[in-house]
């Protein structure tokens, strides 16, 4: 199981440990939740300040994120919203260690960050049409916040792709970038 957290501008991935999954199952079991509906640009997604913690599990099969705010908590599973009546102590958290690094490549689509999964497209009879063009950047180190910008650079075309994902010409590749925080 792969987690993702973003907190403060910075993202940080890591794999969870047999025992962090245990921990994790048994903090699930033990939720009591609401479903929520929230109008379109209200969701705890669009508000400041939140940390968040995206879960893939089976290479995407599955996907859910925990959001951790001041006034509470929300899951997001397969695009509903639920307000946690309560939270126990959250179980997975990231080291010291792994809240330092510089951000994975990224991308802003339409109001959507987009990150660098590593993979190769293997899509193949592709369209010559591009979906759009990168067209500013920020530095490395930051998480992109306009759209059309990334942290590794201008000129490069995308296309729309797979759900929730976009890909990228990068040095010739197509390269795969998954919605973060689905």
């Amino acid at each position: 199981m792969e987690v993702s957290y973003l907190h403060n501008a910075r993202i940080v991935t890591w794999e969870l440990e047999p025992e962090q999954i245990d921990s994790l199952v048994s903090w699930a079991d033990a939720l009591e939740t609401t479903q929520v509906r929230f109008a379109e640009g209200q969701t705890p997604a669009d508000a400041e300040g939140s940390e968040v913690f995206s879960f893939r599990l089976n290479d995407g099969a599955v996907t859910f994120s925990y959001y951790y705010q001041a006034q509470g908590g929300w899951l997001h599973v397969n695009g509903q919203w639920y307000a946690l009546q309560n939270d126990p102590d959250f179980p997975v958290a990231p080291s010291r260690e792994e809240t330092e690094p510089a951000p994975p490549p990224l991308v802003m689509v339409n109001r959507t960050l987009y990150y660098h999964t590593g993979k190769e497209s293997a899509v193949t009879g592709r369209c010559g049409v591009m979906d759009g063009q990168i067209s500013s950047t920020v530095d490395p180190s930051q998480i992109p916040a306009a759209d059309g910008q990334s942290n590794f650079g201008t000129g490069y075309g995308y296309q729309y792709a797979a759900e929730d994902t976009i890909e990228v010409r990068i040095d010739g590749k197509w390269m795969v970038f998954a919605r973060y925080g689905q």
